[in-house]
């Protein structure tokens, strides 16, 4: 399991820290998702889908980085220069734990802003 460390930066916006190797995911979470519960739940659904069935490919297209599922993965590539980042592949099964390690995350810290 892929352990990574969402956290908000000093403007507001939503970053996540991974171990080294793992810049494509955390971009991923940064741009795709951008700190929204609604964007995370919408990628959660997808995941949730594509493991009933595993036909063909799924995935979440994004606006700098997508991630593709295909079989038990989630492939990561940069939409505007993968030859430079490469792709990142990682169990779909993670990826799913992390999608939801990020939900909790986005719902406790709206929940701290209600108090």
């Amino acid at each position: 399991m892929i352990k990574i460390r969402f956290y908000w930066d000093k403007r507001g916006y939503l970053e996540a820290e991974a171990a080294e190797g793992n810049k494509l995911l955390e971009d991923f979470f940064a741009t795709e998702i951008q700190g929204r519960v609604d964007l995370c739940e919408d990628c959660l659904e997808q995941v949730e889908k594509f493991s009933e069935n595993k036909q063909g490919l799924g995935g979440y297209g994004g606006n700098i980085t997508s991630v593709e599922f295909v079989n038990d993965k989630a492939i990561f590539t940069n939409e505007f220069d993968a030859e430079s980042y490469g792709s990142l592949e990682i169990k779909l099964y993670d990826f799913k734990e992390l999608l939801i390690q990020c939900l909790d995350f986005l719902i406790n810290e709206q929940n701290n802003l209600k108090d």
